[in-house]
């Protein structure tokens, strides 16, 4: 009877304890939860003598790079000594410095100019494209304030970071960034000069570096206007006890 019920505990405690994957499952899970996941399409590893820099090809990148004295070791850019200070500048303007991220979209690039008359031009307060021509004539004209964004290449990016590409006219296109609308077709260019071809409607979100973000546009810069206060009022204060000070000399 006892071998019975021993038995029946064995089976039951076989049944209710974890399985030791599901347990491993439950760790790794609990472990990374509060982790965030890496999307940003660019690394760097800097020290005072050495900064490497990992990002998908793009001849944009490898022409800045290159061109500050950056060495290719196979896996990453390299600059050295002399070379980092260089290195820093070029990835500022292509990528940002900053260790904070932000997720933003990105549309088409437009430059904000129009063909318009010298007669649309006055109409809308604008200049005149030929103001010593007749009212008929035609011209670039700014109508509105530039804005970043793709334009269609081989290479499709922005600053350093690579958005789209086409290997081939009939190879079909990589997409390296979330496409949130838009269409790219199945083939693009020519030949000789292959080309994406993403329709004028598309628009990526990408995370990128925050502070290259504020640098082109894409989002505004935080001023911590309850801090700048404190900081007057001390000053305020300060000026006082000094002008108290000077007046007894």
């Amino acid at each position: 009877m006892l071998g019975r019920e021993a038995n029946a505990v064995t089976l039951v405690q076989r049944f209710v304890q974890p399985s030791p994957i599901v347990g491993l499952g439950l760790f790794f899970s609990l472990f990374f939860k509060g982790f965030k996941k890496i999307t940003i399409q660019i690394t760097t590893v800097h020290t005072e003598t050495r900064l490497e820099v990992t990002s998908p090809y793009n001849p944009a990148v490898i022409d800045a790079f290159r061109s500050r004295g950056g060495k290719w070791d196979g896996t990453s850019w390299v600059f050295e000594n002399g070379a980092v200070k260089n290195g820093l500048l070029a990835l500022k303007e292509l990528f940002g410095l900053a260790e904070e991220t932000v997720m933003i979209q990105i549309g088409k690039k437009d430059d904000g100019r129009e063909h318009i008359t010298n007669a649309e031009a006055l109409e809308k307060g604008l200049e005149q494209p030929f103001p010593d021509k007749s009212s008929t004539a035609c011209g670039l004209v700014q109508v509105r304030p530039p804005k970043a964004g793709w334009s269609n290449d081989q290479y499709v990016s922005i600053g350093g970071y690579l958005l789209a590409s086409r290997r081939g006219r009939d190879y079909g296109a990589n997409i390296h960034e979330t496409l949130v609308s838009g269409t790219v077709p199945k083939s693009g260019g020519s030949v000789k000069n292959p080309n994406v071809s993403l329709s004028a409607d598309c628009v990526f979100e990408v995370e990128v570096r925050k502070d290259w973000a504020i640098a082109n546009g894409f989002v505004g810069s935080e001023i911590d206007c309850s801090a700048l206060r404190v900081e007057r009022d001390t000053l305020v204060l300060r000026m006082a006890e000094i002008d108290a000070i000077l007046s007894m000399v």
